[in-house]
Formats: structure tokens, sequence, C-alpha cells
């Protein structure tokens, strides 16, 4: 009886086991599924707005060219505006979330002083306020 048992106690652990196996593999797979979607839909999004700073760099010609009777200089300001504004939807496009981190963790990593110092005055400058607000 002891053996019947011992037997059945280990065929259960088996299948215990294994349905532990199929729950990780499942849950893997859902994991990864949502996350290549996610990326999918994250792209989508940089298309997006590479598309409308496309857009916003075409209709700033068009208010250039309407200023350019009245306001030459303005005009030309704009103008210089809409051109690096199409030079960002140009260096987007194509792009994919992938690109754009790893640009943002590359810049970063290049101008840590200048990240440091932004951090640092950002914090000296908050630290009156936040003092400011502990005595009231």
């Amino acid at each position: 009886m002891r053996a019947k048992a011992g037997e059945a106690i280990s065929k259960l652990a088996d299948v215990a086991q294994q349905a532990g196996s199929q729950a990780k593999q499942t849950a893997s797979s859902l994991a990864s599924d949502a996350n290549q979607k996610a990326k999918g839909f994250l792209n989508q999004q940089v298309a997006s707005g590479s598309d409308l700073a496309g857009h916003v760099a075409d209709s700033a010609r068009c208010a250039a060219d309407n200023l350019d009777q009245n306001a030459p200089q303005l005009a030309e300001l704009v103008r210089g505006a809409a051109k690096r504004v199409e030079e960002f939807s140009r260096d987007l496009r194509g792009q994919t979330v992938e690109d754009l981190v790893r640009t943002a963790s590359d810049f970063t990593r290049r101008q840590a002083g200048r990240s440091l110092r932004r951090c640092v005055a950002c914090g000296f400058f908050a630290l009156p306020s936040a003092q400011e607000q502990s005595t009231e």
C-alpha cells in the first residue's frame, strides 16, 4: 500500500511539475507577445510623430511666406525654425524606439557632466521652495 501511495505521490509531483513548466512557458510567451505589440505600437507612434513634425515644418514655411511682406526678419526666423523641425522629422523617420533610447543613452553618457550639473542646479533651486513649503 505504501508503494502505491508513493507512486501516486510521485506521479502527482510529476504532473504538478509539468503543469508548472507549461504555465511558465505560456506566461513567457504571453509576455513576449505583449512586449512585441508594445514595441510595434511605440514604433507607430514614433512614425506618427515624425509625420506630425513634417506637417508642422510645412505650416511654419507657409506662415513665413505670409509674413514675408510685413515682417521679413520674423519670416526668416520662422523659416529657420521650420528647417530645424524638418531636419528633426527627417532624423526621426525610420527610427525605432530602441534606436531613440540608445541615442538618448549615448548622449547622456557623453554629456554626463552637464547632466549632473543640471540635476544639481535643479535641486539647488528646488531646495528653497521645498523649505518654504515645510515651514508653512
